[in-house]
């Protein structure tokens, strides 16, 4: 599925989404967005979100720590 239909799906398909007040999480806690495979399509969902202007809190969960201006990540803990 790609990000603009996966968008679209999110945004009008589930009956609890309401614009600009209910939290949105991309991917899960097995998905990692910011791993260097998936993180180009986790920035095409935001822009795709930020496109329709929504101020929705956008939760991201990741394994990820921050080291410097990069990122540093760590599996098997």
């Amino acid at each position: 599925m790609r990000e603009a239909e996966a968008a679209e799906l999110l945004l009008t398909w589930h009956h609890y989404l309401q614009p600009h007040i209910t939290p949105i999480q991309l991917l899960n806690r097995v998905t990692d967005p910011m791993l260097p495979v998936v993180k180009s399509h986790t920035f095409e969902m935001l822009r795709l979100l930020d496109e329709r202007e929504l101020t929705n809190h956008v939760h991201r969960p990741s394994r990820s720590v921050q080291s410097g201006h990069g990122r540093t990540y760590r599996y098997g803990k």
